[in-house]
């Protein structure tokens, strides 16, 4: 092995120890107070996720990052990113693992990338469900990973294709439609 693969390995190994302790401590990843975590690929993402959204939506976007969702929106529908840093003056900060969840209402409610860094997904989902009648989240499952590659990219939870479907019904939240994005699946929902 390389000297650059070595050293690779050891990144690898220390992220998914550095994830164990996160959740033992139930903190956020603070490697998202920085954009150069924030990656450009995702965009592509995106575009696919609001592709459905309405002119004149009220569209909250958690996890919002950059806030790619806002320039892809079309321009008469509000804007509203939620993130654990302000990137802009109006976002609203929310750590959501530590925090209480913001009271906000929309029409479409956006979640790109954001559930793998969750610790109580049910937490999240209820909520969720009570901001919009619309969802669309994107999630990498965890059929066919071991949990050693979910903790090196920081990921603190591990949904199998069947127990997202469960966790979702769960909260009455029903699938009208899902896509694929590289490993990620893209779920559009609808709250009764």
């Amino acid at each position: 092995m390389t000297i650059r693969g070595v050293i690779g390995q050891r990144h690898v190994v220390g992220r998914a120890a550095a994830t164990t302790i996160l959740r033992w401590t139930g903190r956020s990843n603070g490697r998202w107070r920085r954009d150069q975590s924030l990656d450009v690929a995702w965009h592509e993402r995106s575009m696919l996720m609001v592709r459905d959204i309405p002119a004149g939506s009220r569209v909250v976007d958690v996890g919002a990052g950059s806030e790619v969702v806002r320039g892809l929106l079309p321009e008469d529908c509000h804007y509203v990113p939620v993130d654990l840093v302000p990137r802009s003056p109006d976002t609203v900060v929310c750590d959501l693992n530590r925090d209480a969840l913001p009271d906000l209402t929309a029409n479409w409610l956006v979640g790109s990338g954001v559930i793998e860094y969750v610790f109580d997904v049910d937490r999240l989902l209820s909520w969720m469900a009570s901001v919009a009648p619309r969802i669309v989240f994107s999630y990498e499952l965890a059929d066919d990973e071991t949990r050693y590659y979910r903790r090196s990219r920081s990921w603190v939870n591990d949904f199998t294709a069947d127990q997202m479907r469960v966790l979702l019904s769960r909260h009455g939240l029903e699938v009208v439609g899902t896509a694929q994005w590289k490993r990620q699946t893209i779920y559009w929902l609808m709250c009764p």
